[in-house]
């Protein structure tokens, strides 16, 4: 997906994060489902991710992570969030893959036990071609 044209303009960039990261799940879905997910809520649109994601696209789950990442349109819950990202990661997903990475360095201690070897296979694991 490249992230240019109106939607992209340079205020995107000035946008916070999660803001950012939201729009780019609102864009994802639409060329997803055909739904014009900018005009849903943040519930709606992980409701709708939640219905994608049995069908296996590594995009979805990656962003299905993410909104469980950051308690996005749901309750936070970073145990489903990493096995969505391992699912994602498995499947050839880059930015997934650094997640499971970031996850196995402690950067949520608990969910998954620090390993720093696997930590640092997954986040420098390059995407699986197609």
């Amino acid at each position: 997906m490249q992230l240019t044209g109106p939607r992209w303009s340079p205020s995107v960039k000035a946008m916070p994060l999660i803001q950012r990261f939201v729009a780019l799940a609102a864009t994802a879905l639409v060329s997803l489902s055909g739904a014009q997910a900018e005009s849903l809520s943040k519930e709606a649109m992980f409701a709708r991710l939640s219905a994608l994601a049995p069908n296996g696209n590594a995009e979805v789950k990656y962003n299905l992570g993410m909104f469980l990442n950051n308690g996005i349109g749901t309750a936070q819950d970073n145990v489903a969030a990493f096995r969505y990202f391992t699912e994602a990661a498995e499947a050839g997903h880059p930015l997934a893959a650094y997640k499971v990475g970031c996850y196995l360095a402690g950067q949520f201690l608990g969910v998954v036990p620090v390993n720093q070897a696997d930590a640092l296979k997954f986040s420098k694991r390059p995407p699986k071609s197609s």
